[in-house]
Formats: C-alpha cells, structure tokens, sequence
C-alpha cells in the first residue's frame, strides 16, 4: 500500500479506498491503478475477504445418487456461462458433485461461510426439501432444477410447456400427424398433459403407454 501511495502520489488512506471501490476522485483513480499495475500489486484474497465479510466464491453443487452426474449436453454450456458471470463480478466458482449421503457438506460449507451462495442442481426427489429444512434461513441458495416433492423460492426450471409446444409445432409442420414420447416417469405425466393438449389444438392424435423405468408415446 505504502508503495502504491508514494508512486501515485497520494495517502495510503487513498490506495485503500481506491483499491477497495470506495468513493474517490477519478484523477486518484487512476494515478493508483498505473502505480498498482506498474508494481504488480495484487490484493491477498484473505485480506479482501476479511474485510468485505464474503469468500467471493459460488459453489455449484450437483446431487446425485451415484457420483455418475450423466453429464448432458447442457452442463457444460451452463457451467461456462455461470462462471463467465462470477468472474465478472470477481467471484470464483466451486464445484462438487454430492451424494445422499453427503448432502452435509453443503450444510457446513454454508455455516462455515465456505462459499457465499449456492447453485444446486437437485438429481433426484426429496433432495430440494432436506437442503431448504437444513440450510441457514438467511443462507442464498439457488436450485437449478424443479423437485415435484416441493417448491422452492429460488429456482430456475425448464419450461416443459414451451418446449412440448415447440417440439409438436417442429413435427405438425413437417406433416407428421401420430407423435410418440419418450420420457423419464419424474417429468412424463407433465409433459405428457401439455402434449395431449397442444397436439389436440395441432389436430394431430398423441397417446402414451407407462413402461418401466420410462414412459413411451405409442
């Protein structure tokens, strides 16, 4: 700090506030950055820490039974997006794949302030519930994927109406009249109603037979 102050020709009261967003002038802005640049300086995320009361870093959390996450074609794209956001703000992102057995892990990492928030990304039912019972009331926590065993405050979802509605107007306007599904049964009975509805407006005939482990449109 004291480096900075005397290159930039200010107090290290100045450097500090300069260094940490706080108000000052745009001329000792600058004459900090140049001089903070020109000797290398970078702040020890400790000490930002400490002094913020935040790790900025966002744990992003998969909970799955197996440790096998089935890694979609959609993961890859959404974890680069998240951390191309966080990076922005000057957050990093934590990320681990949980099992029901370990599901007290993102219960320390939040009363250890391990990490600020969370993204959850609940792969099976009734993990939604016990991480909203278990978590910190004021804890930010954010599920990446709906759970019918309850409804969250924060949750970003798939919309299965839209996407049946685009799906069936694809196949309508290709001149296919009889529409098949296949779907696991978590999702299946949802989009299977918006299916029949919408195909019923397309005048085309959908119907479904249950299978195990899956449904199948017939």
């Amino acid at each position: 700090m004291k480096d900075i102050a005397r290159l930039a020709g200010v107090s290290p009261t100045t450097v500090s506030w300069a260094l940490n967003g706080k108000r000052v002038s745009e001329e000792s802005l600058r004459r900090v950055l140049e001089a903070a640049q020109a000797l290398n300086y970078h702040p020890k995320l400790s000490a930002r820490s400490l002094r913020a009361g935040k790790v900025f870093s966002i744990g992003f959390y998969i909970v799955n039974p197996s440790l096998d996450p089935r890694l979609n074609g959609y993961l890859f794209p959404m974890l680069a997006g998240i951390s191309k956001v966080l990076a922005s703000d000057g957050y990093s992102m934590q990320f681990d794949i949980i099992t029901p057995s370990t599901i007290d892990v993102l219960i320390k990492k939040a009363l250890e302030h391990a990490v600020d928030g969370m993204l959850v990304l609940p792969q099976f039912s009734g993990v939604t519930e016990q991480i909203m019972r278990d978590l910190p009331h004021d804890f930010p926590v954010v599920f990446m994927q709906s759970d019918p065993a309850t409804k969250p405050r924060h949750c970003v979802a798939i919309d299965q109406m839209k996407g049946v509605n685009l799906a069936i107007r694809y196949l309508h306007a290709q001149g296919h009249r009889e529409i098949g599904m296949i779907a696991g049964r978590r999702t299946c009975r949802q989009r299977f109603a918006d299916a029949v509805c919408l195909s019923d407006d397309a005048g085309a005939r959908f119907s479904m037979e249950e299978r195990v482990g899956a449904a199948r449109g017939l």
